[in-house]
């Protein structure tokens, strides 16, 4: 639960600054990557492990790649940290809420005539699908 709780701090921390500037914080990253790092020290998680927990990150950083940008970078070192931080279940839980919201965006601001700018930050979608991932944990313990 821990490890949930620090991403979602961490993806409303970029997400923020991803609202703002259309950007993530590279501090925030570093910060996130030292605590990842502490994270699969302290679990003593193998090499394999970790590699299979980052695999989402790794993932999203290649279409960013291979995309030229039209999928963000920040949104797959976010990935990456999540995976790290909370395990490969809580970041693929998350990636499935924050795209059903962004669709549900996307199709609200379609729906409603608003001026096709092409860029929807994605962070902050990953911050709230952390959220929604922390509440039904939440939910299911009873308190």
């Amino acid at each position: 639960m821990r490890e949930e709780l620090t991403a979602a701090l961490m993806l409303t921390l970029c997400g923020i600054h991803d609202l703002r500037t259309g950007r993530v914080r590279r501090s925030f990253l570093i910060v996130w990557a030292v605590i990842s790092v502490l994270i699969v020290l302290r679990d003593k998680t193998g090499a394999s492990a970790a590699a299979v927990r980052a695999v989402p990150g790794l993932l999203w950083l290649a279409c960013a790649g291979i995309s030229r940008g039209t999928a963000g970078s920040g949104d797959g070192w976010c990935l990456l940290f999540c995976g790290l931080t909370a395990g490969t279940e809580a970041v693929l839980e998350i990636l499935a809420a924050a795209m059903a919201g962004a669709a549900a965006v996307g199709a609200a601001l379609r729906a409603s005539g608003a001026e096709k700018s092409g860029r929807l930050p994605f962070v902050p979608f990953l911050a709230g699908g952390a959220w929604l991932l922390l509440l039904g944990e939440l939910m299911a313990r009873g308190g």
